[in-house]
């Protein structure tokens, strides 16, 4: 090759030119961009509902690449290429919009799903917490499928991997059961995944008790749920936990919940006073819901009697603050005026008719 005929302007002149044309059908798919997301921004500042602004939120980045993408591909045919780069450039350009196409579906469902988490925050209700989680879990299998969709396509674009393609299915009886047996389990938590959405044994913020430990439903994946402990851990749970294991949910007819404290106390507590002492903590309390509240004796033995307060809240977490704050209250109260009212060892000597104390030893009072 004559390398004299890269400095001759025959040799850079056409280049030059598909890359002036290439840059102005960016920059023009750019501008596009800029003004739809400028004038949607606008438009949704100026109006009242929410809805609007999760929807710009969600869809200016997806737009921002999308059009300038698009204009390119458009122009790309009068860039002046030869075949070969132009083959090149139509392949890179099909790609780059089938994966932004596949990043706005994308969008598209979690713009669904932060409406639908709009409306139900704001009902407040069981049963806008019942169409949040049915929402949660299939947006969880759509994106699924267009993750699955999108990357299809994108392989389907290159015809050595459609020719490769019809070779590897005519042979694919073994590698297909292969494959099946591989993806048993996660098929299965796929469509665990899929049933939870459907027949909600558990919904989100529900209040459960997974492995022995009271918490919080906080996420619903396709393959596990993530459940938030009052301490502040979270425990990771496959879906088919909830399927094939008992397990407690709180809140499953209802978003309020019962919550007790104990206290094991003498005989000589006074109840009365315990009683409405606990009734004015409640009433002092923000968490208490004003619905429920109770003090009763639920157990005895030879030391003590084991005495329940029960209260109700809103919520899970509101139900674990107003334990603590019960629980917190009540041993203060005893402390300062009834302190013999913690548990006490009773001993007691006796001496009987025949028997005589040893040396000065006297016999024990009763404490």
């Amino acid at each position: 090759m004559d390398l004299s005929a890269l400095f001759e302007p025959a040799f850079w002149r056409p280049l030059l030119g598909s890359l002036i044309g290439g840059a102005a059908a960016l920059f023009a798919g750019v501008a596009i961009a800029g003004l739809i997301n400028f004038v949607a921004k606008r438009w949704a500042k100026s109006t009242n509902t929410p809805i609007d602004d999760i929807v710009v939120n969600n869809l200016a980045s997806p737009v921002r690449w999308l059009l300038p993408l698009s204009t390119l591909f458009s122009a790309h045919p009068w860039l002046g290429l030869t075949d070969s780069p132009r083959a090149v450039v139509k392949q890179v350009l099909i790609v780059a919009i089938t994966l932004n196409l596949g990043w706005v579906f994308l969008r598209l469902i979690r713009i669904f799903e932060e409406v639908v988490a709009h409306k139900a925050s704001e009902a407040g209700s069981l049963r806008a917490r019942v169409a949040y989680t049915q929402v949660h879990g299939l947006s969880n299998v759509a994106r699924f499928l267009i993750g699955l969709t999108t990357l299809g396509l994108v392989l389907l674009s290159f015809s050595a991997v459609r020719e490769m393609g019809v070779s590897i299915l005519a042979s694919a009886g073994v590698v297909g059961i292969a494959v099946g047996f591989a993806a048993q389990k996660t098929l299965a938590a796929v469509v665990s995944g899929l049933v939870i959405a459907v027949a909600q044994p558990i919904r989100i913020d529900d209040a459960i008790v997974v492995e022995g430990e009271l918490g919080i439903v906080e996420e619903i994946n396709l393959t596990f749920v993530v459940v938030r402990l009052l301490d502040g851990r979270s425990i990771i749970v496959p879906v088919n936990y909830f399927l094939e294991r008992p397990f407690q949910n709180w809140s499953r007819s209802s978003t309020q919940v019962r919550t007790s404290v104990d206290l094991s106390l003498d005989y000589s507590a006074p109840l009365d006073l315990i009683r409405e002492e606990l009734k004015k903590v409640l009433d002092a309390s923000r968490h208490w819901d004003h619905e429920y509240w109770e003090l009763n004796v639920t157990a005895t033995n030879e030391r003590a009697m084991l005495v329940k307060a029960s209260m109700s809240a809103a919520d899970a977490r509101k139900a674990a603050s107003l334990r603590s704050e019960v629980r917190d209250k009540l041993v203060v109260f005893l402390q300062a005026t009834c302190p013999s009212a913690f548990p006490k060892q009773r001993t007691e000597a006796t001496v009987g008719p025949d028997t005589k104390p040893a040396g000065n030893a006297v016999a024990a009072p009763n404490s």
